[in-house]
């Protein structure tokens, strides 16, 4: 009766109070994009996420630009190694518990110069990684 009572318990946290954390393994999806540079100015755009088994790319188009990057999910921290305009640089974003995610990046060789992003969930998708 006791692990039927913990299950019941998990069951509904997990499907009424915060799917993002309980489902978080998976964060396939399209994000609105809201940010700021490191000089401050402010973008937005749209992301991508794709997860599969073993493998995770994330595809941003912040207006003229694209840039894309190889991910990993680590408990609620969610890294992602990118490349923007033949640069190389690194995102790490706090997972929230409503499935949007908030972050810092920077370019590799500037990392005292630290931009801020948000990503907000739009839409999950299946896994097409």
């Amino acid at each position: 009766m006791g692990q039927r009572l913990i299950w019941a318990v998990a069951s509904l946290f997990c499907l009424v109070l915060a799917p993002a954390i309980c489902f978080a393994q998976d964060l396939s999806g399209t994000y609105e994009v809201r940010g700021n540079n490191p000089d401050g100015s402010a973008y937005t755009g749209s992301a991508v996420i794709a997860m599969g088994p073993g493998k995770c790319r994330v595809d941003w188009k912040t207006g003229p630009s694209t840039s894309f990057g190889i991910c990993r999910l680590k408990g609620e921290t969610f890294t992602v190694n990118f490349v923007l305009k033949g640069g190389k640089g690194v995102v790490v974003y706090q997972v929230l518990r409503d499935g949007d995610m908030t972050g810092q990046w920077w370019m590799n060789g500037h990392e005292k110069h630290k931009g801020r992003e948000k990503l907000l969930l739009r839409k999950l998708t299946s896994p097409s990684v």
